[in-house]
């Protein structure tokens, strides 16, 4: 998921002309939005066609000028950030997440120990993954501020929408994650407040009634905050979809021009 959420665009940069695209296109233009793609998909970036006669209709170079080195400079924060985004993904995936809560993690010192670092290490790297977002987000803007007094208005109109939704979406499903770390957590506390009360028996945890009730306790609540992610990660998977979407009606629209 983190690799998705780090892949998609989202955003719809606007330069004025009909319907608030660009008044004429060139190759370059469609070259930039090419690029901005592939930065978004982990592709290499397209040949230059520089050397390519562009197609504006009078008077349109400088606009469309300043749209290929907008879109130019947002696809080098998003490779920058799907590059942040990949190192984060494979350290979370090196880190034994399913062995946290094991019969026989739980079921001694050491183990609750290692599944504490583990689970400190994933927040750690979800704390970064939050960051680089944000970082990014920040950075776009920036780009967006350097605009032309007309074009930026367009622009950070269709930024502000954007990062209302895809970061209200993103906040959602890192919320998720963290009620689950923070209900792992009270379930190594359990665990370690009863050392010496429970038992591994044929690599199942023994324990007292009163023990077991709130350790199951504390699983339903799992397997609801799990559900509950599921579901966050749907509506952040629909999102992106929309924004994917969003960004081929606007390659479509220039082409017609």
């Amino acid at each position: 998921m983190i690799f998705l959420v780090c892949g998609i665009v989202g955003l719809r940069i606007e330069f004025g002309g009909p319907s608030g695209y660009p008044s004429g296109h060139s190759a370059k233009m469609l070259e930039a939005l090419g690029n901005l793609e592939n930065a978004a998909n982990g592709k290499p970036q397209a040949a230059s066609s520089a050397s390519l006669p562009g197609t504006q209709q009078p008077g349109a170079e400088a606009s469309d000028d300043i749209a290929v080195r907008t879109v130019n400079q947002v696809a080098a924060a998003v490779v920058e950030l799907r590059q942040h985004c990949e190192r984060i993904g494979k350290a979370m995936a090196a880190l034994p997440l399913n062995q946290m809560l094991s019969a026989n993690n739980l079921s001694s010192k050491a183990g609750i120990q290692a599944s504490r670092n583990a689970l400190a290490s994933f927040n750690s790297l979800l704390d970064e993954f939050d960051g680089a977002g944000n970082d990014y987000f920040k950075r776009v803007k920036n780009i967006l501020l350097t605009l032309p007094p007309k074009e930026q208005a367009e622009a950070m109109h269709g930024f502000n929408t954007s990062y209302r939704l895809m970061n209200g979406a993103i906040s959602d499903y890192v919320g998720t994650l963290r009620k689950i770390d923070d209900t792992t957590a009270a379930v190594l506390d359990l665990a370690q407040h009863n050392l010496g009360r429970t038992q591994l028996r044929n690599g199942k945890l023994a324990m007292p009634h009163e023990v077991l009730t709130q350790f199951n306790a504390l699983i339903a609540t799992l397997h609801i905050q799990a559900q509950a992610s599921k579901q966050a990660e749907a509506r952040l998977v629909q999102m992106i979809a929309k924004g994917r979407q969003g960004f081929t009606d606007f390659k479509t629209e220039l082409r017609r021009q």
